[in-house]
């Protein structure tokens, strides 16, 4: 072999031995080596948290849509506000609700404020609201076992004066307030 060829084998060496220590240091200190596989892992693994993300918000509006979210948050908006805006029943409603005698449910009481005054024993569960009735002093007591099935007892109740209570499905309520209002005058 010429002295130049050996030189240049020499100095091949080298190089190897430099680009094998650089690359030694590189994997001790966890570096990838600048090429293609660094540039596809790259986005793999340096960003696979914003990459669930974006797929986790991708998926989210591909079953919700766009427009199915706006309106959900504005159904939500509306309970919310429908719960605000509850008021007390006026006597008048009470007054129709006892003409209506068994036939009243649950439901005729939804669109109103009540104070939930459920209880429970040993076996069942009670369900009891009370609904104030304008600002007359009476409030509506509806109670039973389940929602599901009509009230065991509806009872209008003069609280600010006599006390007394009747069941507005068996007697009528408008004859009950106009006795316990003379009651409260006497």
């Amino acid at each position: 072999m010429k002295p130049s060829e050996r030189r240049a084998l020499r100095e091949q060496k080298q190089k190897e031995r430099e680009q094998q220590l650089a690359q030694d240091t590189r994997s001790e200190n966890h570096e990838v080596p600048d090429t293609e596989e660094k540039k596809k892992q790259s986005i793999w693994q340096t960003y696979p948290k914003l990459i669930a993300f974006i797929v986790c918000v991708a998926v989210f509006l591909l079953v919700f849509g766009p427009w199915n979210i706006y309106h959900i948050s504005q159904k939500i908006s509306e309970r919310i506000n429908n719960e605000d805006d509850k008021t007390n029943i006026p006597m008048e409603t009470v007054y129709k609700l006892s003409e209506m005698g068994h036939g009243i449910t649950w439901m005729h009481f939804e669109k109103y404020n009540y104070t939930d005054m459920s209880y429970k024993t040993k076996d069942t569960e009670y369900i009891k609201h009370e609904y104030p009735v304008g600002d007359t002093g009476y409030v509506v007591w509806v109670g039973g076992t389940s929602e599901d099935e009509e009230p065991e007892y509806i009872y209008l109740i003069d609280m600010a004066g006599t006390g007394k209570q009747i069941d507005i499905r068996k007697e009528d309520a408008e004859k009950f307030v106009q006795k316990t209002m003379q009651q409260r005058e006497d």
